[in-house]
């Protein structure tokens, strides 16, 4: 009788120990499996991304290239009533900012755009409304607004000073109101040391409202190359960045070493054309270089077209615009 319950009981031993041993088999394949499963994910997703990996390699997509191309207001300052020549009569295709989003994206595929102050015809929230809504109708994206008027960073005069200050602080606020990226304020004419002050109480102003200050190469004491680097360097702030112009050099001696040089704190390029020639070509300056410059020197961000000549041109804004962007969209 005992001998028959020790051979009952060994035999369950010997079945709960086979069942155990079936367990740890079972859960090894299963971890296994799932190893493997997650090496096969791993792997897979590598080889998924490996087109776009070599995409970035050679460089930007087709479709991505816009990103880095927007144009300002100031190639259409013919068709603003504001800005218009003078002599030029009435005008019969006036354009407004809050149909600048539409025509830009529709010909010219570019939603990165940039404002002229002089643009504006007010600063009243409702009208500033109709603009917001028009760029978000196009998913588009204000990138910068260029102030110009009458205003002076550099004065030794303090009243004309505090004015100055307070003008740039109300563009601040439209440009905060619209949800602009940053504004460009010019350094103005003087004391390097008075726009530095300037610049600096501005930038805090502007940081407080999620706005990036930038200096252009942009008339007065700016259109020193050292001077720019100077102003830049001494506000110490990385809100406050660089705007390189193509454009804004007294020749091509001055204007490549100052563009390589600014190109560190460059935030935004105004990628200034003047006029072509015959064989579609860009006399002025060699316009494939400075945008070889920029790219060479790291430069990521946004080339803002614009065109500006103090007389008319023989081609039309649109000729002008094709032309750059495919410039841009070759050195990119």
């Amino acid at each position: 009788m005992l001998g028959d319950v020790a051979s009952i009981n060994l035999r369950l031993f010997q079945i709960k120990v086979t069942h155990f041993i079936i367990f740890i088999q079972s859960n090894q394949v299963m971890i296994m499996n799932h190893i493997n499963r997650r090496c096969f994910l791993k792997t897979t997703a590598g080889l998924l991304a490996t087109p776009a990996l070599l995409s970035s390699a050679s460089g930007a997509s087709k479709s991505n290239e816009m990103d880095r191309i927007g144009m300002t207001t100031v190639v259409y300052r013919a068709r603003f009533e504001a800005t218009k020549d003078k002599n030029s009569g009435p005008l019969t295709n006036a354009l407004t900012l809050a149909e600048i989003p539409e025509f830009y994206a529709d010909r010219f595929k570019i939603h990165n755009i940039e404002f002229w102050s002089k643009h504006f015809e007010s600063q009243e929230k409702s009208y500033l409304d109709t603009i917001k809504d028009a760029v978000a109708k196009t998913n588009s994206k204000l990138t910068n607004l260029q102030i110009d008027s009458s205003y002076n960073l550099a004065t030794d005069k303090e009243s004309q000073r505090n004015q100055s200050i307070n003008l740039i602080k109300q563009w601040i606020d439209v440009a905060a109101y619209l949800g602009m990226s940053s504004v460009r304020a010019n350094c103005g004419s003087g004391k390097v040391e008075t726009a530095i002050q300037s610049l600096k109480l501005l930038n805090e102003y502007a940081k407080s409202k999620n706005i990036m200050m930038l200096a252009e190469n942009h008339g007065g004491i700016s259109m020193q190359p050292d001077t720019l680097m100077k102003i830049i360097q001494s506000v110490d702030s990385p809100n406050l960045r660089g705007l390189p112009d193509f454009g804004n050099y007294p020749n091509n001696e001055v204007r490549y070493p100052a563009l390589k040089a600014l190109m560190p704190y460059a935030h935004l390029i105004s990628a200034k054309v003047f006029e072509l020639n015959e064989k579609g070509q860009h006399p002025a300056y060699d316009y494939g270089k400075c945008l070889k410059i920029a790219e060479e020197n790291g430069f990521k961000g946004i080339y803002s077209i614009e065109q500006w000549t103090p007389k008319p041109i023989a081609q039309t804004q649109e000729e002008i615009v094709d032309w750059a962007i495919q410039q841009i969209q070759a050195a990119i």
